[in-house]
């Protein structure tokens, strides 16, 4: 059954907590995780390239496909690249 948060039953926000604390720390054992921001942005450009390679040699660049792996490697991306450029700013 759905519940907004506040009205949840307590065995259902423990396991949210849960959920939301291993997923705070998947990320953590990432080798790019301890590089400089400016590396780790690099590496996940590039790799992203690469994505967009293998897909437009796969099918082609014109296709619901490939249109669709952009739009998902964009958001992607930005997901990931937004903590690297955070904790650059912090360590100005």
């Amino acid at each position: 059954m759905p519940y907004l948060k506040k009205d949840a039953p307590p065995d259902v926000l423990e396991i949210l907590r849960q959920a939301e604390a291993q997923a705070d720390e998947c990320w953590q054992a990432l080798e790019i995780v301890g590089s400089p921001s400016n590396v780790a942005v690099w590496a996940l450009l590039t790799g992203g390239i690469g994505v967009v390679e293998r897909e437009q040699a796969a099918r082609g660049s014109n296709t619901p496909h490939f249109d669709a792996m952009l739009g998902n490697l964009s958001r992607l991306l930005a997901v990931a690249i937004r903590p690297n450029r955070r904790r650059k700013d912090r360590s100005r």
